[in-house]
């Protein structure tokens, strides 16, 4: 599978610590294995699931039509669900 980012999560990922970024990376990486790992949930009220990272949540769909992984939002918990 291939994994697409939307401008945020790349913006996040640029501007993340080094040390974060590889581990979010390593984690994103994953899904190419497993698209939906045992700490993956799904949102409720959307089509799209969630994992942590620590206080970090990054939120991604599968698009097993186009052998996609979108990541659509990496950030701090408190921000990410207030959409």
């Amino acid at each position: 599978m291939k994994i697409n980012y939307s401008k945020s999560a790349l913006k996040f990922l640029v501007k993340s610590e080094e040390i974060l970024y590889q581990r979010i990376i390593k984690k994103i990486e994953g899904l190419k294995e497993n698209a939906f790992p045992h700490d993956c949930k799904r949102i409720e009220g959307r089509k799209q699931k969630a994992f942590r990272i620590g206080d970090y949540r990054i939120i991604y769909s599968v698009l097993n039509e186009k052998d996609i992984i979108f990541i659509s939002e990496i950030n701090k918990r408190g921000n990410i669900y207030e959409k």
